[in-house]
């Protein structure tokens, strides 16, 4: 997708995420990989760039550019130019333009992304789904609050592991 946001623009963006931030499991808005710290967004870095939260290498990142005086500009992030995979539908093709979405749309059940829980196949808003862990504490897959139960009910989800069975070579 072409940049279709200026600087305020994706500035209005980025904190209207931040707010919907607190409430779930999301990509790192930076860099927009599912490295954030599923437990609790407080946890991971806050941008000195925008008051949002972001992963620890981003964070660091933004430590460096600061030292080398280099600053990635908002309009650069990952959530800007995709902000669909946050579900933050702020560009919108209008006539083989981009242009700014309304910012006040009136959002209706219809337009929030359901996703498919793995265990009982059935289809949820994110908000109503939470990941389990596996036998270590690691995030392993996204399932309804109805499964979530089921599913922990040893106390993690999927087979228990050891380092050993991750084969991990000596000289890793």
């Amino acid at each position: 997708m072409d940049k279709c946001l200026n600087k305020n623009e994706a500035r209005a963006l980025i904190e209207r995420f931040a707010q919907k931030q607190q409430g779930g499991h999301f990509a790192c808005p930076r860099c927009g990989k599912m490295t954030m710290d599923a437990e609790s967004v407080t946890r991971n870095a806050l941008s000195r760039r925008a008051t949002v939260h972001i992963c620890d290498a981003c964070g660091m990142q933004e430590a460096l550019e600061d030292m080398m005086d280099s600053i990635t500009p908002l309009a650069a992030w990952a959530i800007v130019a995709a902000p669909e995979n946050w579900r933050m539908e702020e560009c919108a093709v209008s006539n083989g333009n981009m242009r700014g979405a309304n910012m006040s749309k009136d959002w209706t059940s219809e337009d929030v992304l359901k996703l498919t829980c793995p265990v009982c196949g059935k289809e949820f808003q994110r908000e109503d789904m939470d990941f389990t862990r596996d036998c270590h504490g690691i995030t392993f897959r996204l399932v309804c609050f109805d499964c979530y139960d089921k599913v922990m009910g040893k106390g993690y989800d999927g087979a228990y592991y050891t380092e050993a069975d991750e084969c991990i070579e000596e000289d890793y």
